[in-house]
């Protein structure tokens, strides 16, 4: 020592031993402070100062200070080397680490730290740290004796996180988030500063202010959540609040977008916000992650994007979750109860555990679709689900909700304890009928998931009434409902029992039966069904066994299946016995009938291919088409006997009409009708069947109007009528050929209707050029006694005709009506009559003229023109035969007619000049002619006043010739018998002389006239 110097101490060996406290650091500040202040004294009072060795627990080191020279200060340990160098400059002591190393945290240290002796115990330090070899920081830091300043840099990635945070004393709730939470590649450290204050130091964390990047952050915030995955994380921790931003960020296989999270751990209490704002599904990874924090959101998203802006504040100390934001989606699908359900333009917020949205528009398939509301407390499970339903629509039954104004009001109340659903009164459509379901609020079972349909009435006005009750499972899907129709009315189908009972269910198909036999009333007709059950399975409707008995036509079995999905099916009916004797007769060499049905343009159709048979029903109409009647007829007794073999018939029907409308075409075989020479072979009929009364009225070709009720009427005009052909039809309609059917035509004949038949302006046609032309005919047809009438102007006629005989009597016709019954017969003036009687095939009468000119008649020209022709017979010659005509006073034929031939057993034709009478046969059909015609002529009067001479030569004042006519009716041959006549007329004129004396003895009123 030297007093007017400074000291100079030399030390062997110092040994300090102090106790350790895990819990507190190895140097306290106070230490840090002491230190500080002894080191000022160095460079005022020391010289020199020397340890050998140091002992401090198990470490051991030396140290040494040379006024104005570089000092040495070395520490080690097995764990633990300290190097360094300590020198004063001024008024600042410089501690130059060479090298400190920390072998237990891999830390190395190398720098300065300058120490300002005339301050408050101010230092200053720069460091260069590297934490095993991957971590290289520098730090900068000024501290005095309340707080120490600090700046660390890193002049690249950081490896290991976990040795930077091993350095700082953090509390273990934040060394958990930063140091066990996360896993990384490596760390970009943007900025990393701060301030400790020493009597805080508990809230250093408080003080940091820290950027960094950090690469390949997985980062678990819940140990019971799986991670965030992130390719890039945006780290900051500023005043306590560490700020994890992710890039490029995923958890349970979906995209976090936006998302982000903070730790406040400023607060009493730390609180973990997790900002979830990403584009994704709310699949099942989020509903457990949601029910994690006790979220139970009732429903899982399986199509579509869904918005999320979603705020989970944790408290990390009591696991209390706050949660905000809503759900935004304009298109998806979620799956509820078992139902896949499609919403749009849904913004569902979150506030806690209430859950609200307004006006989503949810669609299931195309059964329904609604409005909804929500307002649903996740925490109680307990809330209300509110529908503004405005469709229901089940397809393939046709049934579908109505569309109105106001919505299908339907209330689901959620609790713990009871779960209830309330459905306001509805009004259903079936086939355009209207039916209502009255109110109804119905247990839910969520155990099994089931909801109690109580009893619930069902109405339609005209249509149906019934009530049904039973349960319906929502997982998996069921419905088992017992349906009581009471009443059911549709189209022509009419249920005819005052109750019955239907099993309705469903299990991944529709099922109606009915253990009781359904009796009905069908158009009219009873008809009942038995073993009726209806399965409905992925748009197949199927029917199989049924039993069908239509009362009075038929007993089936029947099998029958329609795809919805192509609109189309076909119906199998087998085992079939025809009650009905037409129908029995049309298809009894059939064993099975196959029917063909079809959707199309809004129409169903329903054809027999074997048949060209077609049912069509569209809305409000029906048509049934028989396309071929040609294949239907030759099976009908009684298509034949009307004559109906060919063509087509067409029925339909409006459901605003009362009437049944038809229309037919056909070659019918009988030619009934004649337009001008020409029987009308196709005819054409539109009429109406009258549903209430049955009546049937038609037009046929425009011509023909036929009402068939009570009676039948049948009105004409302007149209010819193929007698024959018409009685040819009441013929072979009324004839039968069995004993059988006689008896069973003669209880048919007392329920024969009554026919009236009016024409006007019409002919009765006979053959071609040949016509009964008339004014009007009347004709009536009444217990099997055919009456009618005909006029002409002045003449009239009345024909009689009952089984199968007719007598026939005209008066009173002109020469038109003449002229139109014989094409081979011209008439000027005079007067006609006829009467003819017999049967169609076989009939005789008489036909006379008086007062007519004949113009044009080929037999009698021929032979008048035979006469004349023969010079030597001037005696014959015909003055009053002319090209204007001949005169006659008189003439009648008397004939028969059978196989188309008329013998003809008198002729006469009676004029001034020549009397014609005959006798032989002739054929209209076959145009052939063959008679023996006797003329008759007067010669004058002059020789008849002569007595003897008169009747020797004459024969009553006239002389006689024969002729034959033969060849074809409208150009016959004519052949005279003149020669014969010569020869005879001797032998006349002998037995004349002989005879006359007694002719003088003879009275005046027994005597011939001349």
């Amino acid at each position: 020592m030297k007093w007017n110097n400074k000291l100079s101490v030399t030390i062997d060996e110092i040994n300090i031993k102090k106790e350790t406290d895990p819990k507190k650091p190895p140097i306290e500040l106070t230490d840090i402070k002491k230190l500080l202040k002894y080191i000022k004294l160095f460079n005022h009072w020391f010289e020199k100062i020397s340890v050998q060795t140091i002992h401090y627990n198990d470490m051991s080191g030396s140290f040494k200070y040379l006024d104005g020279k570089s000092g040495l200060f070395t520490l080690s340990s097995a764990d633990f080397n300290l190097k360094s160098s300590i020198s004063f400059s001024s008024k600042y002591l410089n501690l130059n680490i060479e090298s400190l190393q920390d072998k237990k945290k891999d830390i190395k240290i190398d720098g300065n730290l300058i120490y300002d002796t005339s301050s408050e115990a101010e230092l200053t330090s720069l460091l260069n740290i590297s934490i095993n070899d991957n971590a290289p920081l520098k730090l900068y830091a000024t501290s005095n004796m309340k707080e120490f300043f600090y700046n660390i840099e890193s002049p690249s990635n950081i490896k290991d996180i976990k040795k930077i945070v091993d350095i700082f004393n953090f509390k273990p709730d934040i060394k958990y988030w930063l140091y066990d939470a996360m896993t990384l590649s490596d760390l970009s450290l943007e900025s990393f500063h701060g301030w400790v204050e020493y009597s805080k130091t508990e809230d250093a964390y408080k003080n940091i202010s820290l950027k960094a990047t950090a690469n390949n952050l997985v980062y678990r915030y819940d140990a019971k959540l799986e991670p965030i995955n992130t390719s890039k994380t945006d780290i900051e921790l500023l005043h306590g609040v560490l700020y994890i931003k992710p890039k490029d960020t995923h958890t349970y296989n979906f995209f976090l977008d936006k998302s982000w999270l903070k730790i406040d751990f400023s607060k009493k209490e730390e609180l973990l916000s997790i900002y979830l704002l990403f584009t994704g599904q709310a699949n099942q990874d989020v509903l457990n992650l949601l029910n994690h924090y006790k979220i139970n959101l009732p429903l899982l998203q399986t199509k579509g994007e869904l918005k999320t802006n979603l705020t989970l504040d944790i408290n990390l100390r009591t696991v209390d979750v706050k949660a905000t934001g809503n759900f935004q989606t304009e298109n998806a699908q979620i799956k509820y109860q078992g139902l896949n359900i499609d919403i749009f333009d849904a913004n569902v917020s979150l506030d806690n555990s209430i859950v609200k949205a307004k006006n989503i528009f949810a669609k299931y398939q195309d059964i329904a679709s609604s409005y909804l509301d929500i307002d649903f407390n996740t925490k109680e499970s307990s809330g209300n689900l509110s529908f503004k339903v405005n469709k229901i629509a089940f397809s393939e039954i046709g049934l579908e909700l109505t569309n109105t104004k106001t919505p299908l009001n339907i209330l689901y109340s959620i609790s713990p304890k009871q779960e209830i659903i309330k459905i306001g009164e509805s009004s259903w459509n079936y086939k355009d009928n209207l039916i209502k379901v009255s109110p109804m609020q119905s247990l839910v079972d969520t155990k099994n998931l089931k909801i109690m349909i109580p009893k619930t009435s069902i109405e339609s006005s005209g249509f149906l009434s019934a009530s049904a009750s039973g349960n319906l499972y929502l997982k998996p899907l069921r419905a088992n409902v017992d349906i009581n129709l009471s009443k059911f009315s549709y189209n022509k189908i009419k249920l005819n029992q005052s109750s019955l009972p239907i099993k309705f269910t469903y299990d991944n198909n529709f099922t109606f039966l009915s253990n009781s036999n359904i009796n009905l009333m069908v158009a009219d007709k009873k008809c009942s069904l038995k073993n009726a059950k209806l399965n409905i399975s992925d748009g197949l409707l199927q029917i199989k066994n049924m039993q069908l008995n239509v009362n009075e036509l038929i007993q089936t079995s029947i099998n029958a299946q329609y795809n919805t999905s192509t609109s189309s099916g076909i119906t199998d009916m087998y085992n079939i016995a025809f009650v009905d004797n037409d129908l029995k007769e049309i298809f009894k060499k059939d064993k099975n009938i196959r029917l063909n049905i079809e959707n199309r343009d809004n129409k169903t159709v329903i054809n027999s291919k074997d048949y060209d048979i077609e049912y069509v029903m569209a809305q409000n109409r029906w048509e049934l088409k028989f396309k071929s009647i040609d294949k239907i007829a030759n099976n009908s007794e009684f298509l034949k006997k009307y004559g109906i073999t060919n063509g087509n018939i067409n029925f339909y029907n409006k459901d605003d009409e009362e009437n049944i409308n038809f229309s037919a075409h056909t070659n019918y075989k009988y030619k009934v009708l004649v337009n001008g020479e020409n029987p009308v072979e196709t005819y054409m009929a539109y009429g109406e069947i009258n549903n209430k009364t049955k009546g049937i009225s038609f037009s046929v070709n425009n011509s023909v109007d036929v009402l068939i009720g009570d009676d039948i009427k049948i009105k004409a005009k302007n149209i010819g009528i193929n007698f024959d052909e018409l009685i040819r039809l009441l013929v072979d309609i009324n004839k039968d050929s069995t004993p059988n059917n006689i008896v069973e035509n003669r209880v048919k004949n007392n329920n024969d209707k009554e026919l009236y038949f009016d024409a006007f302006n019409s002919n009765i046609f006979l053959s071609k050029h040949r016509h009964i032309i008339s004014d009007a005919i009347n004709l009536s047809y009444l217990d099997k006694i055919l009456t009618a009438k005909l006029t002409h102007k002045k003449g009239s006629a009345n024909l009689t005709y009952y089984n199968d005989k007719f007598t026939l009597n005209g008066k009173d016709f002109d020469d038109e009506f003449a002229k139109k019954i014989s094409y081979l017969s011209k008439f000027s003036g005079g007067v006609f009559g006829f009467s003819i009687n017999g049967s169609v095939d076989e009939y005789s009468g008489l036909i006379e003229a008086k007062n007519t000119t004949i113009k044009d008649h080929k037999v009698l020209n021929n032979v008048l023109a035979f006469v004349n022709t023969i010079p030597s017979l001037v005696t014959f010659s015909l003055p009053g035969y002319n090209r204007s005509g001949f005169d006659t006073t008189s003439a009648y034929i008397n004939f028969k007619y059978k196989n188309d031939v008329y013998k003809i057993d008198d002729i006469s034709v009676m004029s001034k000049e020549v009397t014609i009478v005959g006798l032989g046969e002739a054929s209209i059909k076959n145009n052939t002619v063959n008679l023996d015609l006797n003329l008759k002529t007067d010669l004058g009067s002059s020789i008849a006043k002569i007595p003897v001479v008169g009747y020797i030569l004459l024969e009553n004042n006239a002389i006689s010739t024969s002729l034959k006519v033969t060849g074809a009716l409208n150009d016959p041959k004519v052949d005279t018998q003149i020669a014969r006549d010569i020869a005879v007329a001797p032998l006349n004129i002998i037995k004349r002389t002989l005879m006359y004396p007694f002719e003088l003895f003879k009275k005046d009123k027994d005597k011939q006239p001349h």
